[in-house]
């Protein structure tokens, strides 16, 4: 028979035999080093915590050094004359011509040949560009005009580039077939397949491709590019480094795009090494910005590198009224200003027929011709 309890003073029951006393408090002490030992891990945690953040927040700059990339030395040119030996290899010019249009259209011819003399050939079997001279790449692949534009009078001229250039197979095919009567810009993503057949294709339809390189966004590293993307605290050999890379990802183009919001272009010693490093391969370089007066203006004034900067962004926001409003900024800019606008546009496809409808409308209109961007670039260095 269970044990009978009797009433205390204040009406608590309390147990009878010397055994129950012991489970109580037996059950009590149990409860107290449970409480105790969850305090225990919570004050631990913090402890460990607060050490974790105390090695990070003192940490040194990530060493890249180690980085899986290939290992690549620069066969450098005469120092003085910027000019190599004259047993470089080279390949006869002409033997690839493509023809622009329809069958019956032979007024638009493009070389897709590629002049090796302009190419070095690094550790690894790596090729990039390079200046010979007075002869560049920047100069070898600027589109040439359509000859009906030659002699075409007009009341404005247009530079589109369109950003993010064969990410998308569909979008790829859109655009070539919304713009195919025009010369348009393409910034080729540095990461699409198939790089150097997107480029020759373009070529072969009038249109220029300029590679995206890849800088530090804004929110970095919250918001990543990419392992091409060149980085404001890297050591100056890492980034030359990935921009080897991303010159010898294919042939074909005249120079390096900027398109993405960045800290880079404000970041004054590494812009200066890129913009050295481009008129040594002897490339061009365009930027999103919209500043005239730009840090990166005055390093390509510096460097003497061929250089071409936005005049307006359409349709940045993603929304389909913003963009027909940035439109007509665009219209009335080009028919107010005798130099060519630069426009740059994200390749959404419901934006490609848009400004692919305002484009036919403005050449009949208006009279306002579309160029290659190299075409806007007065001073070709």
């Amino acid at each position: 028979m269970p044990p009978r309890l009797k009433k205390t003073a204040k009406g608590r029951k309390q147990p009878e035999t010397q055994n129950e006393l012991k489970e109580v408090i037996v059950s009590l002490g149990a409860s107290i080093s449970f409480k105790l030992f969850s305090l225990s891990l919570i004050g631990g945690a913090a402890a460990l915590f607060s050490i974790c953040a105390a090695i990070i927040m003192t940490a040194p700059a990530t060493d890249t050094s180690n980085w899986p990339y290939a290992e690549v030395k620069i066969i450098a040119p005469n120092e003085v004359t910027l000019e190599h030996s004259e047993d470089t290899a080279a390949l006869e010019h002409g033997e690839q011509i493509t023809e622009y249009g329809a069958a019956h259209d032979t007024t638009y011819k493009i070389d897709l040949s590629h002049d090796m003399s302009l190419y070095d050939t690094i550790d690894n079997g790596v090729i990039v560009p390079r200046r010979n001279g007075a002869r560049t790449v920047f100069k070898a692949y600027s589109t040439p005009l359509f000859d009906d534009l030659k002699d075409t009078p007009y009341k404005g001229i247009v530079a589109l580039v369109m950003t993010d250039y064969g990410l998308s197979q569909q979008r790829t095919t859109q655009a070539e077939t919304v713009f195919k009567d025009i010369h348009i810009n393409y910034a080729l993503n540095p990461y699409t397949a198939n790089a150097q057949g997107i480029i020759d294709s373009a070529r072969t339809n009038g249109h220029e491709i300029w590679m995206d390189v890849p800088l530090e966004p804004d929110n970095f590293p919250l918001t990543e590019s990419g392992p091409l993307t060149m980085l404001i605290r890297s050591k100056a050999d890492e980034n030359r480094r990935r921009l080897i890379w991303l010159l010898s990802i294919a042939k074909g183009f005249p120079g390096l795009i900027q398109t993405q919001k960045t800290d880079f272009v404000n970041a004054d010693t590494e812009m200066f090494n890129l913009l050295t490093a481009l008129h040594e391969h002897g490339l061009g370089f365009t930027t999103a910005l919209e500043d005239n007066n730009s840090l990166v203006k005055a390093a390509a004034q510096q460097t003497k590198v061929p250089f071409a900067h936005n005049n307006i962004w359409l349709g940045r926001s993603g929304r389909l009224d913003d963009l027909e409003q940035d439109i007509q900024k665009l219209e009335s800019m080009t028919l107010k200003n005798e130099n060519a606008v630069v426009a740059f546009f994200p390749p959404h496809p419901s934006f490609i027929e848009h400004i692919g409808k305002w484009v036919e409308n403005v050449r009949k209109e208006h009279n306002v011709i579309f160029v290659p961007l190299s075409y806007t670039i007065k001073n070709t260095y």
